[in-house]
C-alpha cells in the first residue's frame, strides 16, 4: 500500500499514507498525520500467534472475511493497534509472533474517524 503526494513529487508508504503534505511559501514540505490509534487491553481483542512465514494481510482477511466486504482496508488499523505498531506489513511474521486483532466494533469506529482524517495544521 502506498500513495503518491504528486503535486510535490513525495511517495509515502505503510503507517505514513494516511498522510497530507503541505508545503508552506517558502518551500518548506510539512506532513499532517492522522491520530495513531493506539493498542487498548480490550476483552474482545482476538490474539493469534503466528506459525512463521506469514504475511499479517493474510491473517487480517482470514480473520475478517465474514465481517467485512474487503477485509484488506483493515491492514492499517491491524497495524497500528499492535503493542508495538507494525511498521512494514510485507514483511513475512515470524514463528511466535503475537498478532492482536480488534474486534468488529473497533474496526468500525476506526474506519469510520481517524484513521481518514488529517488533522489541520
Amino acid at each position: 500500500m502506498a500513495t503518491t503526494q504528486e503535486s510535490y513529487g513525495v511517495y509515502t508508504t505503510g503507517l505514513y499514507i494516511h498522510a497530507s503534505a503541505f508545503k508552506t511559501s517558502d518551500g518548506l514540505l510539512y506532513w499532517s498525520m492522522p491520530e495513531r490509534l493506539v493498542y487498548e487491553d480490550r476483552d474482545d481483542n482476538v490474539f493469534q500467534e503466528c506459525n512463521g512465514d506469514e504475511l499479517l494481510v493474510d491473517i487480517v482477511i482470514e480473520h475478517y472475511k465474514d465481517m467485512f466486504p474487503n477485509p484488506v482496508v483493515l491492514l492499517d488499523i491491524v497495524c497500528q493497534f499492535q503493542p508495538n505498531p507494525i511498521i512494514d506489513p510485507s514483511r513475512r511474521l515470524t514463528p511466535g509472533q503475537m498478532i492482536v486483532l480488534p474486534s468488529y466494533t473497533y474496526c468500525e469506529d476506526a474506519l469510520s474517524s481517524s484513521i481518514t482524517e488529517s488533522p489541520e495544521i
